[in-house]
């Protein structure tokens, strides 16, 4: 082998090994979004719901909607009746005591009908003292056979 075919034989391997870590890397990945809400009452911190359907997201924003920003109000509405064919929402409802927190989703978990949201928590070195509520809405197929949901921080 002389050198330009050697080179050739390395690069090609450099993109096989980056195409793989891709792979590897969106294998888990999930479809979430977080918004600031303000709870009213009607909801409190640790609460979610899985919704399987347009008229449960329609009731569910019925009944909520003063919770929500506007932000995250247009965002459920954005949802329609196509999107349920294939796909439910999970909301979860949280308070962090700092507003300065950042939360992300790193994984669900399914196991008896039970969808368990694994969340994690980056918390950096100044904090505000405001406590901050949030929904977070994980988009998951409709073919996971749950009908409630948890979460816990990793």
């Amino acid at each position: 082998m002389n050198g330009k075919e050697e080179v050739n034989d390395m690069k090609r391997l450099c993109i096989v090994i980056i195409i793989i870590v891709a792979m590897l890397g969106c294998s888990g990945c999930v479809s979430y979004e977080v918004f600031r809400a303000h709870f009213n009452g009607k909801l409190s911190s640790h609460n979610a719901f899985v919704l399987s359907s347009y008229d449960e997201l329609r009731e569910h924003i019925d009944k909520y909607d003063d919770s929500f920003t506007e932000r995250l109000y247009y965002e459920l509405r954005s949802y329609d009746e196509d999107y349920f064919k294939d796909n439910k929402l999970i909301l979860l409802y949280h308070t962090e005591i700092t507003s300065s927190n950042t939360i992300k989703v790193k994984d669900v978990r399914y196991s008896n009908g039970v969808a368990d949201v694994i969340l994690t928590r980056r918390e950096p070195d100044v904090k505000t003292q405001a406590m901050q509520d949030y929904v977070i809405i994980v988009e998951i197929p409709q073919k996971e056979n749950c009908i409630s949901a948890t979460y816990e921080f990793e």
